[in-house]
């Protein structure tokens, strides 16, 4: 059995996934693995295994949603497939590298700005003009963003669920 204190410090976990999320930190697999202890402090009662499996399922599928909606946001935006590509991958360095610099908010900050980058720095590359590199760079971040919002609403839910069990 799990004391007041034990769920209140569940609650904050949950919400500081949620948060993380939304910082593009990793916040959802913060969430189930928090909502697997729990299951398995409370003997599997309200968070059973079913429903940990579909919180793990969720959890796939956002990651795998964040990509792909980042790149097709920047490819509707005028980013090219390649460049788009380039935009994910600097987003991941900008989030590693920001994390490092500023704990928490820097992996917003890094992967906002190495998305833009990453498709500024290969446009540039391939010779486009500045004004279509501009252009790439900003669908690029804002493919980055719709990402982001998807992906944190999708913690959310998952957060609903674990708390509805």
């Amino acid at each position: 059995m799990i004391s007041a204190i034990g769920h209140i410090v569940f609650y904050l976990v949950l919400a500081a996934g949620v948060l993380l999320t939304s910082l593009g930190a990793p916040g959802t697999w913060v969430i189930l693995i928090a909502s697997t202890i729990y299951g398995w402090a409370t003997g599997f009662a309200q968070v059973t295994p079913s429903v940990l499996g579909v919180m793990a399922l969720i959890a796939i599928l956002l990651e795998g949603i964040e990509f792909l909606l980042a790149v097709k946001l920047a490819e509707r935006m005028g980013t090219g497939k390649k460049a788009s590509w380039a935009a994910v991958a600097g987003a991941i360095l900008g989030g590693i590298w920001g994390t490092g610099i500023f704990p928490i908010i820097g992996s917003l900050i890094g992967a906002l700005s190495g998305a833009f980058l990453g498709a500024v720095i290969y446009e540039m590359l391939s010779g486009k003009p500045s004004r279509e590199v501009v252009k790439s760079g900003k669908g690029a971040l804002i493919g980055r963003g719709g990402a982001l919002v998807i992906k944190t609403t999708g913690a959310i839910i998952m957060a609903v669920i674990v708390i509805m069990a």
